[in-house]
């Protein structure tokens, strides 16, 4: 991490964690957390990442009241035109972290276990693609059904949904009214470069969809908003 206090305007800050988590089952049995242990009596064989392993997690922020303005190195010396100039103040934060990982599925009680939704399919190719897209975005005719009376040897979280890359920034006008009282025009917007981060596939063997994504987070919004502080 790294933080610069506040200092001739300018405040910032960036952290990043590099990280990986591992377990036997994110925590849950029998479809908990989505993640579920095929064979409650051999779990050390699927160990894998968590399902809230993100490997890598960049935030970037910053503040930074612009130096213009009655008393700041970029001024007029008319007192109209320097309190429409003076009071304005940027901000901003960026994320950029990996994706999360994808568990694929297989409904029904093929192993005959008395419990349902807990399966995995066979792996018999490669699941990656070149090229991702909402329509293919891992093959699936790498994945097939298991034998009747048998576990898929599938691995447990083997896909990882869309990585984040995101912007949010904002502009401030503070507008004083008195030494306690002051009034702040909020410009806000997010996702501001509408950057498309796509929702993780669908990963239940069965679905019509599998293999495909069927949305996206949130498209870039903008807000306008005014607060008064005192």
């Amino acid at each position: 991490s790294f933080e610069r206090r506040f200092t001739d305007g300018l405040a910032l800050t960036a952290s990043y964690t590099w990280s990986k988590s591992i377990d036997s089952g994110s925590s849950g049995f029998f479809g908990v957390e989505g993640n579920s242990i095929q064979n409650p009596y051999s779990t050390r064989p699927k160990r894998s990442v968590s399902s809230y392993d993100v490997p890598h997690n960049l935030v970037l922020s910053w503040v930074y009241e612009l130096p213009m303005g009655k008393g700041k190195p970029v001024h007029t010396g008319n007192g109209v035109a320097d309190y429409i100039l003076g009071h304005w103040q940027i901000n901003g934060i960026a994320t950029f972290r990996s994706g999360t990982p994808v568990n694929v599925t297989i409904s029904g009680d093929i192993a005959n276990t008395g419990n349902v939704n807990y399966m995995r399919p066979d792996l018999v190719g490669d699941w990656r693609v070149d090229n991702p897209s909402p329509d293919r975005w891992f093959n699936t005719s790498a994945f097939a059904a298991p034998a009747p009376f048998t576990f898929g040897n599938a691995g447990r979280n083997i896909l990882r949904s869309d990585s984040v890359n995101r912007f949010d920034m904002s502009l401030f006008r503070n507008i004083p009214i008195n030494e306690r009282v002051f009034a702040q025009l909020r410009f806000e917007g997010y996702n501001v470069f509408n950057t498309v981060t796509y929702n993780a596939p669908v990963s239940e063997f069965t679905s019509v969809n599998f293999g495909r994504v069927l949305g996206s987070a949130a498209s870039r919004s903008l807000q306008i908003g005014a607060r008064v502080y005192f």
